[in-house]
């Protein structure tokens, strides 16, 4: 995993070499083994190297085809890399990198070879005799890639703060910023929070050729008919559909871990790693956890590693943390967050880049294309109406109850909420989570409302599915993945994110995801005999952290003086005496309401004080300061140019 970025002169002007080391450079944090360039006239490629396969000088990039007529910057893995060198075993390789591999696929296959690639990639290619350059994010978008456009000059890198360092205007977008605050979307679209900075969406490639920028999509999830597979087929393809995803991620020649949150996901990667690599070892697994007992799940999680083999490691956040380190996850994330968890997850990457950890794997990803959260229910149910097959609602309904030890009106009320959830954005609780009243009047009146998505699905339980992939939840937690990973110069790999398991995922009938009121009842399944029972039949517990909790004691100051702060009250954005009102609301409440309507004011603040208010002098020289701190809190070490 690395960091890649350009300069194409549009002007025909010659690439300013110190522009574009800068450029490079902003993302230090994102490769200290080692850094090039490449530059001819008006191209200039950069790239900044953490090593994961072949550690030798043989992986330096940029990396040139044999005739020199080829230049890529990647970022990334191709786990099948080993499989395509064996089809492509023609190609005068010199090394033993998927980089390489790359430039062999494109040789073959031209812009095709995006779809031969299973793996997690952003890169750029500039095709000199063509004279072009050829630009691709993966399918999900698990890697990134910006950029900006103006008429003298295409630029591109792996993170926005490259692209502002050497003066893209640091200009709020509103309409995300909208999207944000009265929606609760980001990272939906295009379009950043910021005005002149777009991200090349999942599953699209970009040309630049002619001083003409061309944008095409090679990748969706396909819309198919309704499997009529059966549960013993479905679950013996999932199995080995898991099985083979996780060995190609655990190609690597450093050391690797995994996240552990103590759910069925990543218990079920742990044990899959442990049955691939035998005897090599106790993988070490890593989780974030808090000291309150309620918040904790160590001990459901010591219970379980007594029973697997591993090397159990737990990193404490407590509520000094979430301030302290609030604007240096601000600047690493570059756009708002989610609160108090990405927080801690930022904190425990920092702990394990300490102790030597480079690649790591997580279980993202399955309770957005199995049903895994409680809105589900309510998609599920939708389709049950829709299609009057009235009998398993009403046993899918008696399962819940019966399971959740629910009275009849408790059902009832569950019932309505889980539908109201199908048709508006709510948490993975299914609880609402904005305030509109709080939104200043001129700036609600600018934007609407209603944000239009592709719905391909008849279903609405396909539909939900489709829309955490592709605009809500997977986006930004991609986001928060990659920034906060590559922030402590470590690789984050999500099997189960696969493309072909969300295909197969999206092939599915509903009652493979949903049945008898278990939720991912199909991976439950597949893991039979993989698991302990008893993680693998638990039911999905929504995240529960103390953001509330510490947001009415221990941090009800620092919040305080940021939203009567004189910056927060000269915002466009906000009605200030609504914004009191609901801050007093939230803390004489008896109980413990949803908070993110207070971390979205705050944050916001915190990212509009880091990247809009400063001069350019002040926004490098904070820059400069971020770098230097995180060179020292996580002890990398640079490469040299190449």
């Amino acid at each position: 995993m690395c960091g890649i970025c350009g300069i194409i002169q549009l002007d025909k002007q010659p690439v300013d070499e110190s522009r574009l080391v800068q450029l490079r450079d902003a993302m230090l944090h994102r490769g200290p083994d080692d850094a090039g360039i490449y530059f001819d006239g008006s191209v200039g490629l950069g790239h900044r190297r953490l090593s994961i396969i072949d550690l030798s000088k043989a992986g330096h990039q940029p990396m040139a085809n044999q005739d020199r007529t080829v230049f890529v910057v990647f970022n990334g893995e191709i786990y099948n890399y080993i499989e395509l060198k064996e089809e492509l075993a023609d190609y005068p390789y010199t090394s033993n990198t998927d980089t390489e591999v790359l430039l062999a696929a494109y040789e073959r296959w031209g812009e095709q070879c995006v779809k031969k690639f299973i793996g997690m990639f952003a890169f750029a290619l500039w095709d000199a005799k063509k004279k072009k350059l050829f630009c691709a994010r993966d399918r999900i978008g698990i890697k990134p890639f910006y950029y900006h456009a103006s008429k003298s000059a295409f630029l591109f890198a792996s993170e926005i703060k490259a692209l502002l360092e050497i003066g893209v205007p640091r200009m709020p977008n509103d309409k995300i910023i909208y999207d944000f605050l009265a929606l609760g979307c980001y990272d939906h679209s295009e379009q950043t929070f910021f005005k002149d900075v777009l991200q090349l969406m999942p599953g699209h490639t970009l040309t630049v050729q002619k001083n003409k920028i061309t944008l095409k999509q090679y990748w969706d999830v396909p819309v198919q008919k309704e499997s009529k597979i059966s549960e013993e087929e479905a679950k013996a393809t999932l199995k080995n559909l898991i099985y083979d995803a996780v060995k190609l991620r655990l190609r690597s020649d450093v050391p690797l871990a995994i996240n552990l949150s103590g759910g069925l996901d990543s218990s079920a990667l742990l044990c899959i790693a442990n049955d691939l690599l035998h005897d090599r070892g106790e993988l070490n697994t890593f989780t974030m956890c808090y000291d309150k007992k309620k918040y904790d799940e160590r001990e459901f999680i010591k219970a379980f590693v007594k029973k697997v083999r591993c090397n159990p490691h737990y990193i404490l956040t407590n509520p000094e943390d979430i301030f302290s380190s609030a604007r240096t996850v601000t600047w690493y994330l570059e756009q708002p967050f989610g609160g108090v968890p990405t927080i801690a997850y930022w904190k425990m990457h920092q702990e394990i880049r300490k102790k030597g950890i480079i690649v790591l794997l997580e279980g993202q990803g399955v309770d957005e294309t199995f049903g895994g959260y409680t809105y589900f229910y309510g998609s599920y149910f939708s389709d049950l109406l829709k299609q009057k097959k009235f009998v398993t609602l009403f046993s899918e309904l008696k399962a819940y109850q019966s399971m959740n030890s629910l009275s009849l009106k408790e059902m009832v009320s569950f019932f309505k909420k889980v539908l109201k959830a199908n048709r508006t954005m709510t948490t993975q609780d299914a609880t609402s989570f904005i305030k509109l009243n709080c939104l200043a009047d001129d700036f609600k009146k600018k934007f609407s409302p209603i944000l239009q998505w592709k719905e391909p699905f008849s279903s609405a339980f396909s539909n939900r599915m489709y829309t955490d992939l592709k605009y809500t939840k997977i986006p930004r937690v991609l986001r928060f993945n990659d920034r906060i990973s590559m922030s402590a110069s470590t690789e984050l790999r999500v099997p189960f994110l696969d493309h072909r398991i969300v295909e197969f995922a999206f092939q599915l009938p509903n009652a493979l995801k949903i049945k008898h009121a278990q939720t991912k009842h199909l991976v439950r399944e597949a893991m039979k005999g993989i698991l302990p029972e008893e993680v693998r039949t638990r039911q999905k517990i929504a995240v529960v952290t103390p953001q509330q909790e510490w947001f009415k004691n221990e941090l009800k100051s620092e919040l305080e003086r940021i939203l009567s702060s004189k910056s927060f009250a000269e915002r466009p954005y906000f009605n200030v005496a609504e914004v009191q009102k609901e801050f007093q609301k939230y803390y004489k409440s008896k109980d413990l309401p949803n908070s993110f309507f207070l971390w979205q004011w705050v944050n916001l603040e915190l990212w509009m004080r880091i990247y809009i208010d400063p001069d350019q002098e002040t926004f490098l020289k904070n820059a400069r300061a971020f770098r230097k701190n995180q060179q020292t809190r996580v002890l990398v070490k640079t490469g040299a140019d190449g």
